[in-house]
């Protein structure tokens, strides 16, 4: 297939990972040396999103979470998209079981809003300018940093709302280490990992793969069919320092999976049985080339990435229709560093998208125009007094479809670090143009495309205070947040058949309240609550002023328990509430339905028999809950799993 072609010469043909990152990973590295001998002054947390330079977390001026992979291991969360749930300022819903769409939105943004990054890769499909949460595991997974708020400013139209930021493993130097596990448990449930890294003094390499498959459960409601899913991942990670002053990375990364899907009643609304299934691939890399120059008071970064994805809709296997879309982008940055408490950051970045879809049934085939995007951006960070730390860029657009768009976003941050006292602050716009999917796709009976679509654009500003007690055993945090899209596109349900339309002007605004409490030295406690006011305000059909935004509730909160009585042992306890929502009506009349709250428990434990030799054990959903996240499409119940860690 082209799409394969083109996969395959990006994979031979470029090496990656972002040079910011290794700062990260060197901090990594250094970390638990640091740690074993007690020093009084730790290591600052590095965090790489804000600015796309390496900067202490305690200088940014916008709300950031950070997951780290020892986190992910200790609550055996298996999916990316679980581990998203625990983030305040995130709605997350799912369509029924594993492998359902996966949507993640950010505080009342839409999923189209939300960028994702995969080792500096973008991950959001060019046919709908959002990514499919559902299809990422958490295979070599080892850090996940979510940023709020519109980032367009740094990262370009799909981070209108925000960006969440994935990080796979780096191989650390000495002898090769090889990793497996093994897993099984309720609903004919597999899960095979395993990865082999290593290193020496100038390269690093992580060569991994996984497979996860399920039988499944019941999606419709009243229904009998199990619709199962399969998914296998392969990837790849590898660095080489050439000369002292050059390093070259790479990243690659290939997901394969296939899933039932059931259809939707458009009397009811509700999910029906039927032989639907989809197969989906992506195929991703990235090269990367770091220079340093004047004794690292010029760093210049170069990048070549690409993606190739594919989809296919199939009725008791056979192919109904297929899309394929592939994105090719270049970045150049510059970091300039004339005075140590300044640095000045100058990006151009160009990318091209196509996208091919074809409907087998009438034979008709769509080939929309290529889309070509020019990006122009500048930023400024400075620190002063020992206290203060701001950071103010510009960037401008061009669009082939949609011309220019100018963004922009400023950032402050004022510490008092006598007190453990944090100040933030931020304020920043972003723009999000339609997607192929949304104006040309081939029409069905039920949807049909629009062409007229604008794009949104957005502006946003958060104050937050963040306060540390007892040495950091104690962090509070809290922020007040506010968002505006406009020209903001969602489904018309009030006419049939169903297409997508500019409705007007959204507003989403609410506080995010964190804690952190280390009551000892084996027990570590988070919490947060999110309470989100979303509605339209003003929209082309007056009866819509003041509804509630779909999928987005307005009360939100979670609770995660770690324990470690004994240095061989992990005791994991989660709790997510999500309260009260809306979702839109597909069945006769359209409209609105409401969906009740739930709430979800997860209970994981693991035991190290040996020093190479861990068993693991989880309960998912414990308290059966019966709920829906999409209107008419019910979610698994209560599942116990249980497998195998090995290391040597």
């Amino acid at each position: 297939m082209p799409h394969a072609r083109y996969a395959l010469a990006l994979l031979l043909g470029t090496t990656q990972v972002a040079a910011a990152q290794t700062a990260l990973d060197r901090q990594a590295d250094t970390a638990p040396a640091a740690r074993a001998a007690s020093t009084s002054v730790p290591l600052p947390e590095l965090t790489v999103i804000e600015t796309r330079t390496p900067v202490p977390l305690s200088h940014v001026g916008s709300s950031v979470t950070i997951i780290t992979g020892e986190e992910l291991r200790e609550r055996q969360i298996i999916q990316v998209i679980d581990a998203l749930r625990e983030v305040p300022g995130l709605a997350v819903s799912q369509t029924g079981p594993r492998g359902g769409l996966g949507q993640v939105r950010i505080r009342g943004g839409e999923g189209n809003h939300t960028l994702v990054l995969l080792d500096g890769v973008k991950m959001n499909e060019p046919n709908n300018n959002e990514f499919d949460m559902s299809q990422l595991t958490t295979n070599e997974i080892e850090r996940i940093e979510v940023i709020r708020g519109p980032q367009s400013m740094v990262y370009g139209a799909e981070a209108a709302g925000g960006v969440i930021s994935i990080t796979t493993r780096r191989g650390e130097a000495g002898r090769p280490r090889v990793n497996a596990s093994i897993e099984g448990g309720s609903f004919g449930t597999t899960n095979l990992r395993g990865s082999v890294s290593g290193g020496g003094e100038r390269y690093d390499y992580n060569l991994y793969g996984g497979r996860f498959a399920t039988a499944g459960t019941v999606t419709a409601p009243g229904g009998r069919e199990d619709d199962g899913y399969r998914n296998y991942t392969v990837g790849a990670r590898a660095g080489v320092r050439v000369t002292d002053n050059l390093r070259i990375d790479g990243t690659f990364r290939h997901t394969g999976s296939r899933g039932d899907t059931d259809g939707q009643s458009y009397v009811t609304g509700l999910a029906i049985d039927t032989l639907d299934n989809y197969r989906a691939s992506s195929t991703v890399g990235r090269g990367t080339a770091t220079l340093n120059l004047f004794d690292g008071r010029l760093e210049n970064i170069l990048t070549l990435s690409g993606g190739a994805f594919e989809r296919e809709s199939r009725l008791a296997n056979r192919l109904q229709s297929r899309t394929n879309t592939d994105r090719l982008r270049t970045e150049y940055q510059a970091n300039i560093r004339l005075f140590p408490n300044a640095v000045t950051t100058i990006g151009f970045d160009w990318q091209r998208e196509t996208n091919r879809q074809l409907l087998f049934g009438t034979l008709q085939r769509f080939v929309a125009p290529d889309v070509q995007n020019t990006g122009f951006w500048a930023q400024q960070q400075i620190d002063l007094f020992d206290r203060l730390s701001l950071t103010g860029g510009v960037r401008h657009d061009e669009n082939d479809f949609f011309g220019g768009a100018t963004t922009y976003r400023f950032t402050a941050a004022y510490r008092i670090p006598a007190w453990g006292t944090k100040f933030r602050g931020s304020y920043g716009t972003g723009f999000a143009p339609p997607s192929f999917g949304e104006m040309y796709f081939v029409p069905s009976a039920s949807f049909i495309p629009n062409p007229n679509l604008r794009p949104e654009r957005t502006r946003g500003w958060e104050l937050g205070v963040d306060q540390e007690f007892l040495n950091r055993r104690v962090i509070l945090g809290a922020t007040y947040f506010h968002n505006r899209v406009e020209d903001f596109i969602a489904f018309d349900t009030g006419n049939f058949p169903f297409r997508l339309n500019n409705i007007g002007v959204n507003e989403a605004q609410g506080m995010e309240l964190t804690a952190r409490v280390e009551p000892t030295s084996w027990a570590t406690i988070s919490a947060s609550y999110t309470l989100t006011d979303s509605s339209i305000v003003s929209s082309v059909t007056p009866s819509q002023n003041g509804l509630q935004l779909v999928r987005r509730p307005r009360n939100a909160a979670s609770l995660n328990v770690t324990l470690r009585p004994v240095e061989q042992a992990r005791i994991n306890f989660g709790l997510v509430y999500n309260g009260t929502m809306q979702d839109s009506f597909f069945g006769t009349g359209g409209g609105r339905r409401t969906l009740s709250p739930y709430t979800l428990a997860r209970i994981a434990v693991s035991y190290r028999i040996m020093p190479q030799v861990e068993v693991v054990g989880r309960i998912e959903n414990a308290f059966n809950q019966r709920y829906q996240e999409v209107y008419g499409f019910q979610p698994p119940g209560r599942a116990a799993y249980g497998g195998v860690r090995v290391s040597f």
